[in-house]
């Protein structure tokens, strides 16, 4: 029997387990609010505090952490050194690159993932545990012409939630009697980011960006995709400038800037109660979910065995049934709400250890 050890970290929150195989033997997830995060003047300060949170859960939980065979944290920067989905093992160059992004994102990181190894390394405390990372979000398999922009100086690069995404297309592919390497697949991630990718053959093969590209469809938080021209003159103009446009794009864009509120249940209770805008918003946010995984639909070859719906807003009744009602036509459509990361990374972590899959190959400079 392995035990695995989970770390992952969001915005505001510290998620920990402990697996023993693929069963969940204990597990803690912790909120913090906006204000305990803001006192922590810079990454340093922040891993102190998640290190207390984690500390505590460990000794509450009688954990002898000499006796894991690994730990697990969600990856979504490795430096670019990752080079296709699978399981990375944090050493030797790979470890030097984790840790340059980690000190690189001083004072504060822009996401909280990039805190991740550095806490782990602070909760190990020299003890002897390979630590690694699954289905990093930077691992880009997107074909050739997916990378080319209009312009040279700007290429395309992949921003898809990569280990849900993987993590569910592994599933829907199991659950239509296939093996995910045989499947062709559109998958959409709606969360607190949103990211629609074409899954072929066991390759994410194109994508919306989740993050701050500018791509694809607004989200909680997230912008999504924005008229550049008007941006581009609101910096010119001086109204914007870097630290504002990446607020805009990662932070106090979608959801939140039309509605003031983050939470989709509290947004379409709103608008069950007439609030119009609320409304709009909603049937937007559907509008170009749909229109989106029809592009990635068209990436396939207008061949796909299924549509997979996923992510936090995958519970919503109204997005999942007005998004259904317009891309079932395009294939069968397949919901699986909320999230499937320590699952995924434990299964990862766990083909590696049993020898049942080697780990992914680096990049190397």
């Amino acid at each position: 029997m392995f035990k695995v050890m989970v770390v992952n970290l969001g915005g505001t929150s510290t998620k920990l387990a402990l697996y023993d195989d693929e069963i969940l033997a204990c597990e803690g997830s912790f909120r913090h609010t906006d204000e305990e995060i803001a006192a922590c003047v810079d990454n340093e300060a922040q891993i102190a505090f998640r290190s207390k949170v984690a500390t505590e859960w460990i000794r509450e939980n009688d954990l002898d952490l000499s006796q894991l065979d690994a730990v697990v944290f969600r990856m979504s920067n490795s430096g670019g050194m990752t080079t296709v989905g699978g399981t990375y093992c944090i050493e030797g160059p790979l470890k030097d690159s984790v840790l340059k992004v980690y000190e690189d994102s001083f004072p504060k990181a822009m996401h909280p993932s990039f805190l991740a190894y550095p806490l782990i390394l602070s909760l190990l405390d020299g003890r002897d545990v390979p630590v690694y990372a699954v289905d990093p979000d930077d691992v880009s398999e997107f074909i050739d012409v997916a990378c080319v922009s209009g312009h040279p100086d700007f290429p395309r690069s992949n921003g898809v939630h990569m280990l849900n995404h993987k993590a569910v297309a592994r599933k829907a592919s199991a659950d239509l009697g296939k093996r995910y390497e045989d499947t062709k697949l559109v998958v959409a991630h709606l969360g607190g980011g949103v990211s629609i990718a074409s899954h072929d053959h066991g390759r994410v093969i194109d994508g919306t960006h989740g993050g701050p590209a500018g791509e694809g469809p607004f989200a909680t938080t997230r912008s999504g995709a924005l008229p550049i021209d008007k941006v581009a003159q609101a910096i010119c103009s001086g109204k914007l400038d870097m630290r504002k446009v990446m607020g805009i794009l990662m932070t106090q864009g979608g959801f939140v800037a039309h509605t003031g509120l983050t939470d989709m249940r509290l947004i379409e209770k709103r608008a069950a109660e007439g609030d119009a805008n609320c409304d709009l918003v909603i049937r937007a946010f559907i509008y170009h979910v749909c229109r989106y995984i029809g592009a990635q639909f068209a990436a396939l070859g207008c061949e796909a065995d299924a549509i997979v719906l996923t992510g936090g807003i995958a519970y919503s009744k109204r997005v999942v049934e007005a998004v259904s009602a317009c891309v079932n036509k395009l294939a069968p459509v397949m919901v699986y709400p909320g999230e499937e990361e320590n699952e995924a990374m434990v299964a990862g972590v766990l083909r590696v250890l049993r020898g049942e899959e080697e780990l992914a190959p680096l990049k190397m400079r």
